[in-house]
């Protein structure tokens, strides 16, 4: 704890999702996609980057529906429905089960092996997947397991920040994920083989993605920085928001 009082930040850090009331992975997604309209109007952002950060608010959330993290909050005692994909909850859920949990990672993976993801070139599905894997500034160009992690049973199988390779998004047995009414697609599998150097069946590397979308001419780092504070906004205000809204009601 700091001398004013606020807890640092680290790599399990994830305070915005105790926010004093339940909220649904489609409710806060829906409260993202439109603070992110608000400001690409108050920006005056042009029509494809606006798209981009519509995308990106899309997906930034969907791994939040995997196991680990849908079981990390529904033992919370107030849960209100243990069938619901849930983005925030009202306490501390005491933290998830494996060291070091990334929802943000998981969400970018889904991302790239997506459909969404096929229809635009490499340069924009790199871009949109390294705006949701920083958006709590946990992932950015490394992407490599800590000291401590829990690692999976099997050696050969690559594992980072939480995320295992194979690991399946939602889980077998859970109902399917529903966005804006969208049913997504089952992933059997989540390929987290982008963590290696080179590339892995003709896709680029996780740094080789970031690495080029730095050094593109019409972003480069300050443009992407500034990408990346523009959606991390966007996120904080639609949770800000939510919670006095909700309190206020309650």
């Amino acid at each position: 704890m700091t001398s004013n009082g606020v807890r640092p930040s680290s790599y399990d850090g994830d305070w915005r999702t105790k926010i004093g009331v339940w909220l649904s992975l489609a409710e806060h997604t829906n409260d993202v996609l439109a603070v992110v309209d608000d400001l690409s109007n108050a920006l005056q952002l042009d029509e494809h980057t606006r798209h981009i950060f519509q995308i990106t608010a899309f997906w930034h959330d969907v791994g939040k529906a995997h196991e680990v993290f849908q079981r990390m909050l529904r033992k919370i005692a107030t849960c209100p429905d243990a069938a619901t994909y849930w983005a925030k909850s009202d306490r501390s859920s005491g933290g998830p089960t494996r060291r070091h949990f990334r929802h943000e990672l998981a969400s970018a993976l889904a991302w790239l092996q997506s459909s969404d993801a096929a229809s635009l070139n490499e340069s924009e599905q790199s871009l949109v997947a390294y705006l949701i894997a920083s958006h709590h500034g946990k992932v950015r160009v490394s992407l490599r397991a800590l000291p401590d992690e829990d690692a999976p049973p099997e050696e050969d199988r690559p594992f980072a920040r939480g995320i295992w390779h194979r690991d399946p998004l939602p889980a077998p047995d859970a109902p399917p994920i529903v966005i804006e009414g969208r049913e997504l697609p089952r992933i059997a599998e989540l390929d987290l083989r982008c963590m290696l150097l080179g590339e892995t069946e003709g896709r680029p590397s996780w740094l080789s993605r970031v690495l080029a979308v730095r050094n593109n001419k019409e972003i480069g780092p300050f443009r992407l920085a500034w990408f990346e504070a523009i959606f991390r906004a966007s996120d904080a205000r639609a949770s800000e928001a939510t919670q006095r809204r909700r309190t206020l009601i309650l």
